[in-house]
């Protein structure tokens, strides 16, 4: 069981395989990777969506550096599958608010996939991880 969500590509600034010389462990499981000299936090995407994860090493995924109101940070993922074209479908029209998430498509396979809300992930990254919400308030000053 996985969960299959996408991201819009105006949002990615790139993704990458970190190596361990890159991360840097904080306390409490609060991970920044260093990105061509610049530390970027790290979210762990599978935690805020209630979601099984392969792996909790940044190092056995990939991450995904993704820019939002001018700061960047990673979002840490057990695969990319691919580009695709799809048809959003609120989900606050159709069923209700979920936090994280901007609504949701059909495959071609007829799985539901989500559609990640940088926004909402911000919001999550920071009620859930102190040192996100402290440096998302510190860089953009």
């Amino acid at each position: 069981m996985y969960c299959c969500a996408y991201l819009s590509l105006l949002s990615i600034v790139e993704s990458l395989r970190p190596s361990s010389k890159q991360i840097v462990h904080m306390p409490n499981r609060r991970d920044v990777i260093n990105v061509r000299g610049e530390t970027v936090p790290l979210v762990f995407v599978h935690q805020l969506l209630g979601a099984p994860a392969r792996s909790f090493d940044p190092c056995d995924g990939l991450v995904i550096v993704v820019e939002y109101n001018g700061r960047k940070f990673g979002l840490v993922v057990d695969e990319l599958i691919g580009q695709l074209q799809v048809v959003m479908k609120s989900l606050e029209a159709n069923y209700g608010r979920v936090n994280g998430i901007a609504g949701a498509t059909i495959l071609g396979d007829g799985r539901v996939a989500m559609i990640i809300d940088l926004a909402g992930i911000v919001r999550l990254a920071s009620s859930l991880y102190m040192f996100f919400s402290s440096f998302w308030r510190l860089s953009s000053e």
